[in-house]
C-alpha cells in the first residue's frame, strides 16, 4: 500500500515538474520571440535608413554614383556598426555592391538576388525573414529588403532606382539564446532539487506524528494503557489538537479500565465473603 508520505511527496512534486515545464516553455518561446524581433526591427531600421540615404545622396547630386569613396565609406561604417552585410542590387537583380562588416566581398558582386525579394520589396514588404538570397548566402541569414526610390525633381516623379538588402548572420544570436536557456534549465533543475528536498522534509514532519500515534494506539490496545503520544504539547495546529485529543481519549479509556477492575475485584471479594 501507497504511504500518505509517498503519495504527498509524489503529488508535490509532479505540482513542481508541472509548474517548471510550463514556465519554462514559456520562458524559452519568449525570449526566443524577443530577442529575434528586436534584431529583425533593427535590420528593417538600418535597411529603411541606408535605402533613404541612398535615394537623397543620388537625387540630390551629393554623389554621382554608389561607386564614390564617400558613400562607399559610410555604409561600410554602418554595416559595421550593425555587424551586417549591406547588399545594393539593381531592379534586375544583379548586385553592384557589397559591404559585409567592413569590407567588401566581391564574391557577390554580379550575383543576383531572388525575384520573390524584389517583388516584396516593390510592394513595400519590408518584414525581416529567413533567407539564404537563392543560395547566394552560406547560410540562412535574417534579411530586410528595402527599395531605393529616387525622386525627380524634372519631372517630379518618383521611381525605383535599386534596392537596399541588410542581412545578418543570426549564428550569435542563436548562440545566445542558447546561452539563456542552459542557464534557465539550470537553475529550474537547482530549483527543482531544493524544493524536493523540502517537499520530502515537509512531508515526513506532516506524517511522522501519524506514524507515532499508529504505534501508540498498537500498544494500547496491547493492554499498555500508560502508553502516550508526547513530544506535541506545544504545537498549535491540527497535529497538536489531534494529539491532544488522543492523549485525553487514552486517559478516559485508562480510567474505564481501571473503574472496571476495580468493580470486578469488588465483586470478587464480595462472593468470596
Amino acid at each position: 500500500m501507497k504511504s500518505l508520505y509517498r503519495r504527498q511527496f509524489s503529488m508535490m512534486a509532479a505540482v513542481i515538474l508541472v509548474a517548471l515545464l510550463l514556465l519554462g516553455g514559456a520562458f524559452v518561446a519568449l525570449s526566443y520571440q524577443y530577442i529575434v524581433r528586436e534584431k529583425t526591427e533593427s535590420l528593417e531600421r538600418n535597411a529603411g535608413f541606408i535605402a533613404t540615404f541612398t535615394g537623397t545622396y543620388l537625387a540630390e547630386g551629393m554623389g554621382s554614383s554608389i561607386n564614390d569613396s564617400q558613400y562607399q565609406l559610410y555604409i561600410a561604417s554602418l554595416s559595421s556598426i550593425s555587424d551586417s552585410t549591406v547588399l545594393l542590387a539593381e531592379n534586375t537583380g544583379e548586385i553592384v555592391f557589397v559591404s559585409a562588416g567592413g569590407g567588401a566581398d566581391r564574391g557577390l558582386l554580379g550575383k543576383s538576388v531572388p525575384q520573390s525579394v524584389l517583388d516584396r520589396a516593390g510592394r513595400g514588404e519590408i518584414s525581416a525573414q529567413r533567407s539564404s538570397l537563392g543560395g547566394i548566402l552560406p547560410e540562412d541569414n535574417i534579411v530586410a529588403a528595402v527599395p531605393i526610390l529616387q525622386h525627380s525633381r524634372y519631372s517630379g516623379t518618383t521611381y525605383q532606382r535599386g534596392v537596399v538588402i541588410v542581412a545578418s548572420d543570426n549564428t550569435a544570436l542563436i548562440s545566445m539564446w542558447q546561452d539563456l536557456a542552459a542557464i534557465f534549465m539550470v537553475s529550474a533543475i537547482a530549483v527543482l532539487l531544493l524544493a524536493s528536498l523540502v517537499s520530502s522534509v515537509t512531508s515526513l514532519q506532516q506524517t511522522r506524528p501519524l506514524k507515532e500515534m499508529a504505534e501508540t494506539a498498537r500498544k494500547f490496545g496491547r493492554g499498555e494503557l500508560e502508553a502516550r503520544v508526547t513530544g506535541y504539547e506545544n504545537r498549535k495546529d491540527e497535529v497538536g489538537e489531534l494529539a491532544e485529543a488522543f492523549n485525553s481519549m487514552a486517559d478516559s479509556l485508562a480510567q474505564s479500565e481501571a473503574r472496571r477492575r476495580e468493580f470486578i475485584a469488588n465483586v470478587s471479594h464480595e462472593l468470596k465473603t
